[in-house]
């Protein structure tokens, strides 16, 4: 491995070399992996999908806040830690703002709720700083430029929302009372925007104000802090920056690359020259700790990209899909397996200890980076966790230059801590936060919510910038929608035996899942359109209900056939032969598991056990069970059903 960085470096340049890293690794872990990039192989082409700068305040000052703007987070959900805070502050009497996309269930504690078409956001944003701007507000040149472009007229129907639902809000952040500007990762691209507001409301660096990020991992922020990012080094110092670079280049005894590298969809991109590329081709690709082939769905060309890859070098704790690309895979040890530091998202820093030692050849990821930066003509200290962060990391990061192992221990602190008496700082004093180029940008697309992935939601990719298409908020629109699903399934009949059973069960606590298994079987299947007229019905959150179909194996969100066809694939009727029975259903039917014929006289089911080994191999159609069977026999079973009623 190493003689192929070294040729591929002598023959393309350093940045024909790229690293992806993941904040689920360590801060140690993370910093010796930037500094293999950075000293030995002599390239800033280093990204972390999921890094983010998390808040400038702490969790307990949600509790505290006055006024807080919570944009595009399903709370509750995604950070129930944050979202305790937020209701806390709720029912003391804060002025709550929820800005999303979807119905969430924090919406129910909100002042003012506004509903907007998704990936507007920063439209929203940027609109209420002119609104904020037009009073007498200050402004950079530059947020001023910006916000000039965005008039209410224009922020009303670009984002959907009436002009004076827009002003209301302005009108409650029009306050010299702080501002905690909370936001979800869903809408990090935003982030510019949401600074800007609060630098022109005043509010950066000061208590229960700040623009707040609920990052998305246990190390989102840890991968900044260490300088997982192609234009940051530690401590987020410039890579372009002369004197930034100073002390790292005399603690690292070399010179450092002052070229930014490219961004994760830039690097993904050169593998394979793929539309977002730049530069040139990334010919040896490190990736570490992070399952790049799941991403696939929403970020199409990956899988494309890791083939094309002329060399992969995968570093995990599990087998996963990445690894049928890879030419090189190194073991890492498990979080369960190593020592070290993550960082939160109020920037708090707290020890993991190595529980049980590594299995088989798993090693720590800082060995790894240690013995590869050997090979690679470095001469690195041996050095555990703690040497690595007292002897360079606490050196080098000023806002972390008062950390020690030893304070650590006592319960971890938020930095800056500036000194060895410092106790840390409960939020950022000074200016704007740096944006993290690249990161969290790309997780708003990579990782999308269940929800918009859907049946029938997801109607373009979020990369092209035309948005997601949820579910209709008016009540008329969501009637008319149903109507027109009844229709299409010619059971327009079906409304007022539906009706009655929401009626029914409108104010009985735990009556969801009755309801949906009623309307299921009187429609065969739960799509969205459906579970929205539910939600609307039962006057819950259409999120609520959604959870719980996705949940259930028994709801479906699909239509189902008349005969259901299970196949047991138990050890078995595998050892007898059933692979080759369902390859031959799924010939003869032209469907693949979980799906439908067109005509919806079958669906396909896979079973893991039937509890009729003695029959292997065995199927199931309705309710009768067919074992001992032949190949040759399945299409003749099948087509016995054909047209009848359910059980042959």
């Amino acid at each position: 491995m190493a003689a192929k960085i070294t040729e591929v470096k002598e023959t393309d340049g350093a940045e024909a070399i790229a690293g992806i890293g993941s904040a689920k690794s360590t801060n140690e872990s993370l910093y010796l992996m930037q500094k293999l990039f950075r000293a030995a192989i002599g390239t800033n082409q280093l990204a972390s999908p999921q890094a983010a700068s998390g808040l400038n305040n702490s969790l307990s000052e949600l509790e505290e806040a006055k006024i807080i703007f919570l944009i595009g987070s399903d709370v509750t959900e995604e950070n129930p830690v944050a979202g305790t805070f937020i209701k806390r502050a709720s029912n003391n009497g804060c002025q709550l703002i929820v800005i999303d996309s979807r119905p969430t269930k924090i919406e129910r504690f909100s002042t003012a709720h506004l509903l907007l078409k998704e990936g507007t956001e920063s439209v929203l944003v940027n609109g209420i700083i002119q609104q904020l701007l037009e009073r007498g507000r200050s402004g950079s040149d530059e947020t001023r430029k910006i916000a000039e472009n965005y008039p209410l007229s224009v922020v009303s129907k670009t984002t959907g929302l009436q002009p004076d639902a827009i002003t209301s809000v302005t009108d409650i952040l029009d306050t010299q009372e702080p501002v905690m500007l909370v936001y979800g990762p869903r809408c990090a691209s935003s982030a510019q925007a949401f600074v800007n507001l609060q630098e022109v409301l005043d509010n950066l660096g000061r208590k229960y104000g700040g623009v707040n990020l609920l990052s998305p991992l246990n190390n989102s922020q840890g991968a900044c802090d260490m300088g997982l990012l192609p234009d940051y080094l530690p401590g987020y110092a410039r890579v372009d920056d002369d004197a930034a670079r100073e002390p790292f280049e005399e603690a690292w005894g070399c010179t450092l690359n002052n070229k930014p590298g490219m961004a994760f969809d830039e690097i993904i991109g050169s593998l394979s020259h793929t539309p977002g590329g730049s530069g040139k081709k990334v010919r040896l690709l490190y990736c570490a700790g992070e399952n790049l082939a799941l991403a696939t769905p929403a970020v199409p060309g990956i899988s494309e990209a890791l083939k094309s890859a002329e060399f992969l070098v995968v570093q995990d704790i599990l087998d996963n899909e990445t690894l049928e690309f890879a030419h090189v895979v190194l073991p890492a040890a498990a979080w369960a397996e190593s020592d070290g530091t993550y960082t939160n998202c109020e920037r708090r820093v707290s020890r993991m200890r190595k529980a049980v030692p590594a299995q088989g050849e798993a090693k720590p990821e800082t060995w790894i980076y240690t013995q590869l930066a050997h090979r690679l003509g470095q001469d690195w200290p041996e050095q555990d966790p703690q040497g690595v962060w007292d002897n360079e990391i606490s050196k080098l990061v000023p806002p972390l230059s008062g950390l020690r192992y030893d304070r650590i221990d006592e319960g971890g602190l938020q930095w800056p801590v500036m000194g060895p008496e410092s106790p840390g700082s409960t939020h950022l004093d000074g200016d704007r936060p740096p944006i993290c180029r690249g990161a969290l940008v790309w997780f708003n697309t990579h990782h999308r919510t269940l929800l918009e992935q859907c049946e029938g939601l997801l109607e373009v990719l979020p990369r092209t910038g035309e948005g997601i298409r949820v579910p209709p908020s008016d009540s008329k629109e969501v009637t008319e929608k149903f109507m027109e699903l009844l229709k299409e399934e010619e059971q327009t009949e079906a409304k007022a035996r539906i009706d009655e059973i929401l009626a029914t069960y409108r104010t009985r606590r735990g009556g969801l899942i009755p309801v949906l298994q009623q309307v299921q079987e009187i429609l065969g299947f739960l799509p969205v359109t459906v579970q929205n007229y539910i939600a609307q019905g039962l006057e819950i959150p259409f999120s609520d209900v959604f959870g719980v179909v996705t949940f259930y194996s028994f709801f479906t969100m699909v239509p189902r056939g008349r005969h259901t066809i299970r196949v047991c694939l138990g050890t078995a009727c595998f050892v007898k032969g059933s692979a080759v029975l369902l390859e031959n259903v799924e010939e003869h039917l032209k469907i693949s598991i979980g799906e439908t014929t067109e005509d919806r006289e079958y669906s396909l089911e896979l079973v893991r056990c039937l509890g009729a080994c003695g029959l292997a191999p065995v199927i199931v159609v309705d309710d009768v069970t067919h074992g001992q069977l032949d190949p040759k026999e399945i299409v003749d079973i099948v087509e016995s059903y054909r047209g009848a009623t359910d059980g042959g």
